[in-house]
């Protein structure tokens, strides 16, 4: 059985800043996203958030000895994490911006066996897959905003990029591709 969990952890800043949501765990499918900390910068809200998921293996090494970060996990992570910054965004009516560390994953033991593995690499390649991009916007006011949004992240995301240009002409076409996607017509 493996014992190891993927982490991927990002910095959010939500302007104006809110006082609520600066402490919270969700589970999201098989992944885990929780804030890990918080601080307060000329009006901002800086959100610390992480998010993490078991690995149903062990991670791939290359030839000196360094682990190869899963794509699947790292994007299913990076996804869940864009889509709660989005919900927060949205739900308080807040500019986000996002932006992750290098290295941009990291792995957590969860037992001895797995600790000792860890300890045999020589670190994480993480120039063995390209540095996938991050785009992350959300904001929850309260659990029915949440569950009424969850069914239409797309439109969350389109909100949430609106709502974070400092420009009044960024802001409107975002705001017309939000209108135009609320309101297409399918035709078969």
């Amino acid at each position: 059985m493996v014992n190891l969990k993927l982490v991927r952890i990002v910095s959010a800043y939500f302007e104006p800043g809110f006082t609520d949501w600066r402490s919270w765990t969700m589970q999201m499918g098989d992944i885990n996203v929780k804030t890990i900390g918080y601080r307060e910068v000329d009006g901002k809200l800086n959100l610390f958030i992480a998010a993490e998921v078991k690995l149903p293996f062990m991670p791939e090494l290359t030839s000196d000895n360094k682990i190869i970060p899963n794509e699947v996990f790292v994007r299913k992570t990076q996804e869940a994490l864009e889509t709660v910054v989005n919900l927060l965004a949205v739900s308080k009516g807040s500019k986000r911006q996002i932006s992750s560390a290098v290295p941009y994953v990291a792995f957590l033991p969860e037992d001895d066996a797995a600790k000792q593995w860890l300890d045999s690499t020589n670190g994480i390649d993480i120039w063995a897959q390209a540095l996938p991009s991050c785009n992350v916007r959300i904001y929850l006011a309260n659990k029915s905003i949440l569950d009424g949004l969850i069914d239409r992240l797309d439109g969350v995301e389109l909100m949430a990029e609106a709502l974070s240009h400092a420009h009044v002409t960024g802001r409107f076409h975002e705001l017309m591709r939000l209108f135009e996607r609320g309101f297409k017509v399918n035709r078969n």
